[in-house]
């Protein structure tokens, strides 16, 4: 193993150890309910709604859990619409494009951000794809990758519209481009944010000084070196 990818995953276990040992669990039980504004549309009821019934029809994934397990529900949650739920693939040409978070790229060797996901949608007709992305560049930097890729990509048609699925950081770097580079709006349908720090996170605005010199000299320059080369 090279040395640059021990040290990493040497660092990343130290991180975790040390976390498990030190400060208050996090726990869903603590999580505070979202803020919702005004002026947007509150779609978690719905969206409950659309999740466990398609989970019903279609049956249970790999490592699936429960709808109720599976989704936090806060006391403030919208009740189901009762509007029907479309079973059926999209007749919409729309691609569904994947842009992995802090240290995908590093882990790439041994796992691919939701590879399991991605061939499950490929069994219902759709035709989902990845950008490499840098988890340790900045945001800035791989918007510019997101924006080259959906209009730039060969087998992205121009009147073919993408669903950007942003994973933790992917998230922030998917927002980046959509107003950096107004072009990139017509063309994108919408955005999914999973596990995406929009409104902050705790768990980076809370880190030790220690870790973030040990994530900012040790981590990021290892996953750079493992992560780069690739392409989307």
């Amino acid at each position: 193993m090279p040395t640059r990818v021990a040290l990493l995953l040497l660092a990343l276990a130290v991180a975790g150890v040390a976390g498990c040992r030190s400060g208050t669990p996090v726990t869903w039980g603590a999580a505070a309910p979202p803020k919702v504004r005004p002026d947007i549309v509150d779609g978690r009821g719905r969206f409950r709604e659309i999740l466990c019934t398609l989970r019903e029809i279609r049956g249970a994934l790999p490592d699936d859990r429960p709808c109720a397990e599976a989704l936090v529900r806060f006391p403030d949650e919208p009740a189901a619409t009762g509007a029907p739920v479309a079973s059926e693939p999209s007749p919409s040409r729309r691609r569904i494009i994947v842009v992995p978070g802090l240290f995908g790229a590093c882990m790439r060797t041994w796992v691919t951000v939701y590879e399991d996901a991605r061939a499950h949608l490929e069994r219902l007709g759709y035709r989902p794809a990845l950008i490499d992305v840098s988890g340790t560049a900045s945001s800035e930097t791989n918007a510019r990758r997101v924006r080259d890729v959906v209009l730039e990509r060969s087998d992205v048609s121009p009147d073919e519209q993408v669903i950007l699925v942003g994973y933790s950081k992917g998230a922030v770097d998917v927002l980046e481009a959509l107003v950096r580079f107004p072009e990139l709006v017509p063309r994108v349908a919408a955005l999914i944010s999973v596990a995406g720090p929009i409104g902050g996170s705790p768990l980076a605005d809370g880190m030790a000084p220690w870790r973030r010199t040990l994530v900012e000299t040790v981590v990021s320059p290892s996953a750079a070196v493992v992560g780069a080369g690739s392409r989307a």
